[in-house]
C-alpha cells in the first residue's frame, strides 16, 4: 500500500493515556511479553484500551 493510499482509510488518532502504558507494563511484568519486545507490549495495550478488532504490525 502506498503512503498516499493512507489518507483514504478511515482511521483514528488515539493519545496514550495511563491505562494503556500500565496495561503493555502488565504484560511485560507477567512476561506475557517480553522485555526485548517492550513496544509490541505497548502496541497491543493500546488496541486493547481502545477495542481494535484487528491489529497488524
Amino acid at each position: 500500500m502506498k503512503i498516499n493510499n493512507l489518507k483514504t482509510l478511515n482511521c483514528e488518532k488515539v493519545s496514550l493515556n495511563q491505562e494503556m502504558e500500565d496495561l503493555a507494563e502488565s504484560y511485560l511484568e507477567r512476561n506475557i511479553v517480553s522485555r526485548q519486545y517492550a513496544g509490541h507490549a505497548l502496541f497491543i495495550a493500546i488496541a486493547t484500551v481502545i477495542s481494535v478488532d484487528v491489529l497488524v504490525s
